[in-house]
């Protein structure tokens, strides 16, 4: 059986135009297919959703540590410098007689200064609480 080369071609052209138009949509689906095809699209967009909530939680949960870890960072930078006042003053009370008996007045308020020094300094880099989880 001879076939004709125009009535190949013809019949290619068929084939190929068929699957053109399925493949770029023209052809609709069926309805249980795009039924199904719907539900989980919307499946998708609710685990979308979820996903960037979830984000932009983590995210604001980072945001809160990085900032405790700045504070605590500043903070352990400055201990040094007010470990070191506290020292200073307190050696500055002995000397002014404060381990001696009966501790003079000037030795007892240059190392409550010194205290007060201390625990100003100590907290002067923290600025917020820490908030309850």
């Amino acid at each position: 059986m001879h076939r004709s080369p125009v009535l190949i071609a013809t019949a290619l052209a068929l084939l190929a135009g068929l699957l053109a138009s399925v493949l770029s949509g023209q052809i609709p689906p069926p309805q249980d297919e795009k039924a199904a095809l719907l539900k989980r699209l919307a499946a998708a967009e609710k685990a979308l959703k979820e996903a960037q909530s979830l984000t932009t939680m983590q995210n604001a949960v980072l945001k809160d540590f990085e900032k405790r870890i700045a504070e605590l960072e500043a903070w352990h930078a400055k201990l040094p410098a007010v470990v070191a006042s506290l020292s200073q003053g307190i050696e500055k009370s002995r000397k002014s007689g404060f381990t001696r008996a009966g501790a003079n007045m000037r030795a007892r308020e240059e190392l409550l200064t010194a205290l007060s020094r201390f625990g100003k300094d100590l907290s002067a880099t923290s600025t917020t609480p820490p908030k309850k989880q």
